[in-house]
């Protein structure tokens, strides 16, 4: 039998990062994923004109109903990239009946991360004190100045477009030059003297379990979701309304009318939480460093870990616990504890 000094599951942006990590301290990894592989040259089409394209980019809607009824109402899965969606059929979910999820999934080497709009900004103090601040479930186990020596390991290396902000509830990252605005953009700019922020807090009311009554093609068991908008989640999407008229208002516009799509939860695809972050083992699954509680060597570094969540994309705190929890686990092996 073949033994490994470490074993990553999933392949997505943290299961990838932690690959890397392991590997190149020199430990003989394997990455179990459950998903295909990528084949780029068939499968990254992003350049294919739609008149080059079966549908001319408008889908094969009759597959979409019968296989990805779910998935269809991602914005992404059009017909470049339905093929990173998962089949609905073959991986299914349950819900309460009023409590609707929409769970957006990819299988395949590289999970989520092959569908990433790539938005890479770090999380705030706003972001690590805000069940503290605000008296919600229970206190992150780190702050901004813990990770943030890992955000610029994360970006020296998959590099970040930019330009620095100078803003405390966005901080600056190692930027390479940004992108060149245009004349509409320059024009929005001059015209914005605030940022909104907003934040969604965990409830215990919402949470996941395995529904062993029913299961997937291969037979296993499947998660029912629990979850719903709550007053908190209500008023940061009306306040977001409100704020992205008074923005258009700001720079010009007029007749602006505000509106609110109501989606599911689920749409906005970055789920987090389940095996939280924290300094008591009573009220969380995993320490500041990712390590669980119980099984010492045992790191959970994806959505999971994170203990409430932010208003921007979390991918690079993701990548950047991954990098830091790979390095206190080294230290460790190094110590003989684990």
């Amino acid at each position: 039998m073949r033994h490994y000094d470490a074993i990553v599951v999933g392949s997505g942006i943290t299961g990838g990062f932690a690959a890397k990590e392991l590997t190149e301290r020199g430990l003989e990894t394997l990455v179990l994923e459950a998903g295909r592989s990528i084949r780029p040259e068939h499968d990254y089409v992003e350049h294919v004109q739609p008149w080059d394209l079966h549908f001319r980019g408008l889908r094969n809607r009759f597959e979409l109903d019968e296989n990805k009824p779910i998935q269809k109402h991602c914005y992404a899965c059009d017909e470049w990239a339905e093929k990173f969606f998962v089949n609905d059929r073959d991986h299914p979910y349950t819900h309460d009946p009023d409590k609707p999820f929409r769970w957006i999934r990819g299988r395949q080497v590289g999970g989520r991360s092959i569908t990433w709009g790539r938005q890479t900004y770090r999380w705030s103090d706003l972001d690590f004190e805000a069940n503290a601040r605000d008296g919600i479930a229970i206190d992150w186990p780190i702050r901004y100045r813990d990770i943030e020596p890992w955000y610029d390991y994360v970006e020296d290396f998959i590099g970040i477009s930019g330009q620095q902000e100078h803003l405390d509830h966005l901080p600056d990252s190692r930027f390479l030059p940004p992108m060149e605005m245009n004349c509409a953009e320059h024009f929005v700019r001059d015209g914005l003297r605030f940022l909104g922020y907003g934040e969604c807090l965990p409830h215990p009311d919402n949470y996941v379990r395995l529904d062993p009554s029913v299961v997937d093609r291969w037979g296993v068991p499947t998660l029912n979701i629990h979850m719903k908008w709550r007053e908190n989640e209500i008023a940061i999407r009306n306040d977001m309304a409100d704020s992205a008229a008074e923005i258009l208002e700001a720079v010009g516009a007029r007749n602006v009318s505000p509106f609110i799509e109501k989606t599911d939860p689920g749409f906005t695809i970055h789920e987090m939480g389940t095996a939280r972050m924290g300094h008591d083992p009573k009220t969380s699954v995993l320490n500041g460093f990712n390590q669980s509680h119980d099984i010492r060597n045992l790191f959970i570094t994806d959505g999971a870990c994170m203990t409430s969540s932010s208003c921007v994309n979390p991918s690079l705190t993701y990548m950047a616990l991954t990098a830091r929890a790979c390095d206190y686990a080294m230290r460790q092996l190094d110590l003989g504890h684990i």
